[in-house]
């Protein structure tokens, strides 16, 4: 069964985790950060992955449910084509995915918490989360400079 999301959770975890997926999709997609359009998407985000939750479907449907809303999301701001958006969509979550694993399972063996204490707390649940948001944001802001950087040397070549 999928965690249901505490409204502290929704305020310091799936709000701002939405915010850098937003951020790391439109990276993927090498579009020129528009932050307005990242916040108020990701904030959607991360409203939507709080319905979604309370929705009692199998395990799974949540994620393709937030998979879907998020490449409409962007489709619908940055005008892409729903196939590549959805396409980095997917990449970005398999990121976060990973993220979470590596980094969340790290830091529940050097602190020595239990999964039991880590499904118990919704405080532990947001600062264990935290730094693979970190992690995210920084892929994100890492890819768009480089992006930036190719584009003036495009322009310096022309």
């Amino acid at each position: 069964m999928v965690q249901k999301l505490s409204f502290i959770s929704l305020i310091f975890h799936a709000i701002p985790e939405g915010i850098a997926l937003t951020a790391l999709v439109w990276s993927f997609l090498k579009l020129p950060f528009q932050w307005k359009s990242i916040v108020f998407i990701g904030f959607l985000h991360g409203i939507i992955s709080y319905f979604v939750r309370l929705l009692p479907v199998s395990f799974g449907i949540h994620t393709a449910l937030l998979i879907f809303g998020l490449t409409i999301l962007i489709c619908v701001w940055s005008k892409t084509y729903f196939s590549t958006t959805l396409f980095r969509v997917v990449f970005a979550v398999f990121i976060l995915a990973l993220g979470e694993v590596v980094i969340g399972g790290s830091l529940l063996a050097i602190f020595n918490i239990s999964w039991d204490e880590l499904q118990n707390s919704q405080w532990i649940r947001v600062l264990l989360g935290t730094p693979n948001t970190f992690f995210i944001l920084v892929i994100a802001l890492s890819l768009n400079q480089k992006t930036k950087a190719i584009h003036t040397e495009r322009i310096k070549n022309i």
